[in-house]
């Protein structure tokens, strides 16, 4: 099976902050969100059953997780472990553009 989902579709008109893709829905393994704006908001404390990957794709992110905090930037990969609550905060003025893979093929936050 081979499945094409274009930006449009995901993200709507006018554009929105973040697109959501569940896996399942095209026989996938994992989901993905896609991230980008100017002022992009930091989500709550949160966690997943699962691993959460970060990919940097342009602009600069803080990810803090499990009490830590690390610094990212275009180009950089970010993962979470499963079970590890987190969040992230766009750091500058420039547009961020980060996808999130989730390794599930349906994404499930916990909200803590």
């Amino acid at each position: 099976m081979l499945s094409l989902v274009r930006a449009a579709e995901l993200f709507g008109t006018p554009p929105e902050t973040t697109a959501r893709l569940d896996g399942a829905g095209y026989s996938g393994g994992a989901s993905v969100l896609f991230t980008r704006g100017f002022h992009v908001p930091s989500p709550e404390l949160h966690q997943h059953e699962y691993s959460e990957t970060f990919v940097v794709v342009s602009g600069r992110v803080s990810v803090t997780g499990d009490g830590e905090t690390v610094q990212a930037g275009a180009g950089d990969i970010v993962v979470v472990g499963p079970r590890t609550p987190h969040t992230f905060a766009h750091l500058d003025d420039g547009e961020l553009v980060m996808v999130h893979i989730h390794a599930n093929p349906t994404i499930i936050t916990e909200w803590l």
